[in-house]
């Protein structure tokens, strides 16, 4: 009789297999910043910095022009004559032909 069975060995090598192949040995993707990393990395994304100190009025459109604007980026999504109102038809032009 011996000490070792053959179910013995493949418990211990499914055990084996399946401890080694897991996720945790792989590097997650927050493992790879550095922590003190992190405010330069933002820093460097941030275009205008002191923007939010300037508390004067932005210059740009006033309500008129800007409620015509809003009003005909809405309307370009009405559809115009002539178009077809639905979309993607999908698979139903083809035929099992």
């Amino acid at each position: 009789m011996s000490i070792v069975s053959s179910k013995g060995i493949f418990w211990a090598a499914l055990v084996l297999g399946v401890v080694s192949t897991g996720c945790g040995h792989l590097v997650q993707a927050r493992d790879s910043v550095e922590p003190f990393a992190v405010p330069s990395v933002m820093a460097e994304q941030v275009l205008n910095p002191e923007a939010g100190h300037n508390r004067k009025v932005v210059a740009g459109l006033d309500g008129t022009a800007a409620q015509n604007v809003a009003k005909g980026y809405t309307d370009s999504f009405k559809p115009q004559e002539g178009e077809s109102t639905q979309g993607f038809q999908g698979l139903e032009d083809l035929s099992s032909d």
